[in-house]
């Protein structure tokens, strides 16, 4: 089963209430491990802890209310977030949160992800990662 068809599984079922405590602690386990991981390529392409950046979080939502909710839970206090239509499954919602700029380290990045993974929870929908929110120009396409 491809990552993306796993994802969309798992929303599923939590909207449906069918995950158990097993599979959040799991999830909760696993993005702990991407967050570490996360970190870790960071430090490796030179970013040092102390300094200031940005990250996106990425929500698989199954219903639009759900997902508006989850959007104005985090659109403020120097946090954006915005949704769209998720390509792959006409009735899915994807919803975007980029962070206000955060001192980074570690620990920072696992507190965000735990925080995010409860978010996930808490509006019954799936957490699906971090990664660093990278300003482009305009004029850059790729």
């Amino acid at each position: 089963m491809t990552k993306k068809k796993e994802i969309l599984r798992a929303a599923a079922e939590v909207v449906a209430g069918k995950r158990s405590k097993d599979d959040a602690e799991r999830q909760l386990a696993d993005q702990l491990s991407s967050a570490e991981s996360l970190w870790n390529k960071l430090v490796a392409q030179g970013v040092r802890k102390g300094a200031k950046g940005r990250f996106e979080a990425t929500f698989l939502v199954g219903e639009r209310t759900v997902a508006k909710a989850l959007a104005a839970e985090f659109g403020d206090d120097g946090w954006s977030a915005g949704l769209k239509k998720d390509g792959g499954n006409a009735r899915a919602f994807r919803v975007t949160v980029t962070t206000r700029p955060v001192v980074l380290g570690l620990e920072v990045v696992q507190e965000l992800a735990k925080m995010m993974v409860a978010a996930g929870k808490d509006y019954s929908c799936v957490f699906t990662g971090l990664r660093p929110a990278v300003a482009r120009p305009w004029w850059k396409f790729w």
